[in-house]
């Protein structure tokens, strides 16, 4: 025969505990934390490494430049000529748009109309005059 009370006892147990826990097996306790990361080979060095290591002299950061601040001047001239270059070497560039596929092969070449030109055409962000950027 069964007795009845042994069962309601420990489904009074589990009642109990309705909130969720860790299982025992998977907590993990200072000792172990300890364990496992100060025992690891790179926390194993000999005083004379340690010593060698605090030798070691700290370079400076180089900073690299900026190619968007820059406080040189491009004048009108330049442009010009930048623009000439650019003409010499693709002279459809402002006439034609290209697409491209993902190999970079050219898909397809389209003239643009008056309207598309006078509406894509190209701004100067920074006039010659400006000093605020």
């Amino acid at each position: 025969p069964l007795d009845r009370g042994q069962p309601d006892q420990a489904y009074r147990k589990k009642i109990i505990k309705d909130v969720p826990g860790t299982p025992s097996d998977k907590v993990i306790t200072f000792e172990l934390a300890k364990n496992w990361n100060n025992d690891s080979p790179r926390n194993d060095f000999s005083s004379q490494e340690s010593e060698d290591e605090e030798d070691d002299i700290i370079k400076p950061v180089q900073v690299n430049k900026n190619p968007f601040v820059s406080d040189e001047l491009i004048t009108q001239e330049i442009r010009n000529e930048r623009k000439r270059a650019l003409l010499t070497e693709n002279p459809d560039i402002e006439d034609v748009v290209t697409y491209v596929n993902k190999k970079g092969e050219v898909v397809e070449k389209r003239k643009l109309t008056d309207e598309e030109k006078r509406r894509f055409k190209p701004k100067a962000l920074f006039q010659s005059g400006d000093r605020e950027h």
